[in-house]
């Protein structure tokens, strides 16, 4: 085996003129493949720059809709209290309503009573003045 044909052959063949080649590319390759990774920070730029843009308007909708909410919130709080107010207006009046009836019915009862202590007198009465007159208790009337 000759070894100078084995160079020869190598350098000859074609090698030497792709390594060349190589080397005189390398400027033209690094270029192209800055080119290229600008090219990919700008598209992922854009699209990130799209996304945020459709975030910042999905945030800003929500913000939106958080401020109606909390108004109404507002608004409901607002009204419950009142009720509540009411609510305990209405109780106060109710136990004080209770408290009346019972105090009038007892006063009721007491009358009631008095009236019949009042007729059971009459009755005696009559049945006194009757005997005083001498009826028997038969009168027409």
């Amino acid at each position: 085996m000759d070894w100078g044909a084995i160079l020869l052959a190598a350098f000859g063949g074609g090698a030497v003129v792709e390594l060349i080649r190589a080397i005189a590319n390398r400027g033209k390759v690094k270029a192209e493949s800055e080119k290229i990774a600008a090219d990919c920070i700008k598209t992922l730029g854009d699209a990130y720059e799209a996304r945020l843009l459709a975030l910042n308007t999905q945030v800003t909708k929500l913000d939106a809709k958080v401020a109606t909410l909390e108004s109404k919130v507002d608004e409901l709080n607002s009204e419950l209290d009142t009720r509540e107010v009411t609510i305990e207006t209405l109780k106060r009046e109710n136990a004080d309503l209770t408290a009346l009836v019972e105090k009038l019915s007892k006063d009721v009862k007491c009358r009631d009573k008095r009236i019949r202590e009042l007729e059971s007198q009459v009755k005696e009465l009559t049945a006194r003045l009757d005997a005083m007159n001498g009826n028997d208790g038969s009168t027409a009337e």
